[in-house]
């Protein structure tokens, strides 16, 4: 793995550590498919019969099977708020135990996935890239893909490119492109650019930035990276175009770490 494409990789951890940092506490409800919700005082995961156990705030205890479950709300435990920030760190080595004992205990109970999420960011930080995608494996086995961040996909995709696994790429960006959201989408198109990069197919890349920077202009996170890859294909192919993508770069995102980079050249 070159320089260049370990340095998008810290930019995309970067962003979705982020997002995964605006986390506020809520209280323990849970909330069925019938659109009713349930105020609880403990939430308990049962596997064996693939149902919570819900102790309502009036001690009622009740099971609810899975399949009558929309989503959940669980209080933050205290452990993930020191776990992200060793993360943000760089201290993975101290942050990955403390997260994969909040996988275990809080399996099916939200933060088992949230822990997953910085697992991979700590593993490629590690550059471990196998057991990051292995974390995130584990995430989507009980998370439909339609329901996680974009970046959070985004940055799964970054652990398949980065661990060879193109094939699954391939196959979990056509699927986002056909069923996901316009955000997802944009992403999916940078790490179809990101894979024909490592593929050493310069002009597909770029296309694939170019796609980005013209159809999904309005996501402004993604802008800045999309610009600065096509800027750095087309320096290293001589295209005159170059400077042009630059200075469009610095001018509209001066504050992005790629604007910064690029201003340097």
């Amino acid at each position: 793995m070159d320089n260049r494409h370990k340095a998008a990789q810290w930019a995309i951890a970067g962003t979705a550590l982020a997002s995964l940092a605006i986390c506020a506490s809520a209280a323990n409800t849970v909330y069925l498919t019938n659109k009713s919700q349930i105020e609880a005082k403990n939430i308990q995961w049962r596997g064996s019969s693939q149902e919570y156990q819900i102790t309502a705030l009036d001690g009622t205890i009740m099971p609810v099977a899975r399949k009558q479950v929309d989503h959940i709300d669980v209080d933050e435990p205290p452990e993930y708020d020191k776990a992200a920030k060793m993360v943000e760190a760089g201290q993975y080595d101290a942050a990955i135990p403390v997260l994969e004992d909040l996988a275990t205990r809080f399996k099916m109970l939200v933060w088992d996935n949230k822990a997953r999420e910085l697992l991979a960011q700590s593993y490629l930080g590690k550059n471990d890239p196998k057991k990051a995608a292995a974390a995130l494996d584990e995430l989507f086995e009980s998370t439909p893909k339609d329901k996680v961040a974009p970046e959070i996909r985004r940055l799964y995709w970054s652990t398949l490119i980065a661990s060879q696994r193109s094939s699954t790429l391939e196959t979990d960006v056509k699927e986002a492109l056909a069923k996901g959201s316009r955000e997802t989408a944009a992403q999916a198109f940078m790490a179809i650019g990101d894979l024909r990069q490592q593929e050493k197919k310069k002009e597909e890349a770029l296309l694939s930035y170019l796609r980005v920077i013209v159809s999904y202009e309005q996501f402004k996170d993604i802008q800045p990276e999309a610009l600065f890859k096509a800027w750095q294909i087309l320096d290293a192919l001589h295209d005159e175009r170059s400077e042009n993508m630059r200075k469009r770069l610095v001018a509209n995102y001066p504050e992005s770490p790629f604007a910064k980079k690029a201003a340097a050249n």
